[in-house]
């Protein structure tokens, strides 16, 4: 008889992101997840304490996926090759790990330590991209604001099927990104003209 693996988390987050990817992120119960790992769902508790906590492994896990694929794109970049960089890379952990997005961006406990500080390392990694742009850190602040909004929102309306007129939608996305950084770089020059007055 071949001997069992031994049960992880690891693999309970894999099995999980087996099933989200057919059934979708509602869907996924802790029944379909003993059943794809091939055992009985008690078994799961002694990882786990239900199916919030799975969703929250989940979402640190996808958490730290998605923060490796941004600063691995933006390493040695800065100004508008940084921008364009991290935003291709943004929208394409959306289209090639849809499950995991889902997972991160509705992770049940935003404040839970782990998650939160992987959040909190992102925001300051995406704030230091703007120092190019914005001088106090309340600007740059709200740069980020700005494009994390461009971003999530574009994201999430092309995840619930919208955009449906015949027009491109990555021409669409790559119009309004241009639309962005010049308002960046406009605002900047306006910035530095003041400061020579």
């Amino acid at each position: 008889m071949p001997r069992q693996e031994k049960l992880s988390i690891e693999k309970i987050i894999a099995a999980s992101i087996e099933i989200i990817d057919v059934k979708g992120y509602n869907a996924l119960t802790l029944a379909d997840v003993a059943k794809v790992l091939k055992i009985k769902p008690p078994s799961l508790y002694n990882h786990i304490s239900g199916l919030d906590a799975l969703r929250q492994q989940m979402g640190h896990y996808a958490m730290t996926a998605f923060y490796d694929a941004m600063t691995t794109s933006a390493f040695g970049k800065s100004g508008s090759e940084a921008i364009y960089a991290v935003s291709d890379a943004y929208m394409q952990f959306v289209k090639e790990r849809t499950s995991l997005y889902q997972s991160m961006t509705r992770v049940p406990n935003e404040s839970e330590p782990a998650y939160a500080a992987l959040n909190q390392k992102l925001t300051s990694m995406l704030t230091q991209l703007m120092a190019h742009y914005a001088e106090s850190e309340s600007d740059r602040i709200h740069c980020v604001r700005g494009l994390r909004s461009l971003l999530y929102g574009f994201a999430a309306i092309e995840l619930e099927g919208g955009f449906r007129m015949a027009v491109s939608k990555s021409e669409s996305f790559q119009y309004i990104l241009d639309l962005y950084i010049k308002g960046l770089e406009s605002n900047c020059q306006s910035r530095k003209l003041e400061n020579n007055h």
